[in-house]
Protein backbone atom coordinates (compact mmCIF):
# COMPACT_ATOMS: atom_id res chain seq x y z
CA UNK A 1 0.00 0.00 0.00
CA UNK A 2 1.56 3.61 -0.80
CA UNK A 3 1.13 6.26 1.80
CA UNK A 4 -1.27 9.20 0.71
CA UNK A 5 -2.63 12.37 1.74
CA UNK A 6 -6.60 13.39 0.74
CA UNK A 7 -7.77 17.29 1.63
CA UNK A 8 -11.38 17.45 1.22
CA UNK A 9 -13.45 20.73 1.71
CA UNK A 10 -16.52 21.22 2.25
CA UNK A 11 -18.72 23.97 1.70
CA UNK A 12 -22.26 24.26 3.82
CA UNK A 13 -25.46 25.23 1.74
CA UNK A 14 -28.24 26.73 3.12
CA UNK A 15 -30.37 23.52 3.08
CA UNK A 16 -27.88 22.17 5.71
CA UNK A 17 -26.38 20.06 3.83
CA UNK A 18 -22.52 19.94 2.77
CA UNK A 19 -21.28 19.20 -0.83
CA UNK A 20 -17.11 18.39 -1.66
CA UNK A 21 -15.60 22.09 -2.95
CA UNK A 22 -12.43 20.53 -4.00
CA UNK A 23 -11.08 17.05 -3.16
CA UNK A 24 -7.07 16.85 -3.28
CA UNK A 25 -5.42 13.19 -3.70
CA UNK A 26 -1.50 12.61 -3.17
CA UNK A 27 0.57 10.10 -3.12
CA UNK A 28 3.97 11.02 -0.41
CA UNK A 29 6.01 8.53 -2.51
CA UNK A 30 8.00 11.91 -3.68
CA UNK A 31 7.72 13.69 -0.49
CA UNK A 32 8.56 10.72 2.03
CA UNK A 33 11.25 8.36 -0.05
CA UNK A 34 12.04 5.24 1.70
CA UNK A 35 15.73 5.23 3.32
CA UNK A 36 16.93 2.41 0.60
CA UNK A 37 16.59 4.56 -2.72
CA UNK A 38 19.42 6.15 -2.59
CA UNK A 39 20.33 5.88 -6.31
CA UNK A 40 16.85 7.43 -6.87
CA UNK A 41 17.70 10.65 -9.42
CA UNK A 42 16.76 13.90 -7.67
CA UNK A 43 16.40 15.91 -10.76
CA UNK A 44 13.40 13.60 -11.58
CA UNK A 45 10.09 15.50 -9.99
CA UNK A 46 6.59 13.70 -10.68
CA UNK A 47 3.24 15.15 -9.69
CA UNK A 48 1.76 12.74 -7.95
CA UNK A 49 -1.66 15.04 -6.72
CA UNK A 50 -4.79 14.89 -8.47
CA UNK A 51 -7.36 17.79 -7.76
CA UNK A 52 -11.22 17.37 -8.29
CA UNK A 53 -12.64 20.77 -8.02
CA UNK A 54 -15.91 19.81 -7.10
CA UNK A 55 -17.25 20.96 -10.04
CA UNK A 56 -19.10 17.58 -11.38
CA UNK A 57 -20.61 17.57 -8.22
CA UNK A 58 -22.01 20.71 -7.72
CA UNK A 59 -24.25 20.15 -11.03
CA UNK A 60 -24.78 17.12 -9.86
CA UNK A 61 -26.31 19.09 -6.19
CA UNK A 62 -27.67 21.71 -8.19
CA UNK A 63 -29.86 19.07 -9.81
CA UNK A 64 -31.10 17.44 -6.59
CA UNK A 65 -32.14 20.97 -5.52
CA UNK A 66 -34.01 21.28 -8.28
CA UNK A 67 -35.87 18.19 -7.61
CA UNK A 68 -36.39 18.51 -4.18
CA UNK A 69 -38.05 22.70 -5.31
CA UNK A 70 -40.21 20.64 -7.22
CA UNK A 71 -41.48 17.82 -4.93
CA UNK A 72 -41.54 21.04 -2.21
CA UNK A 73 -39.24 18.83 -0.01
CA UNK A 74 -36.97 21.58 0.92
Amino acid sequence: MRPFLQTVILVKQPSGKYYVSNDIFCYLDDIFPAEDNEDVDEDVVTDNCIEDTGEENSKNLNKEDDIEAENGTR
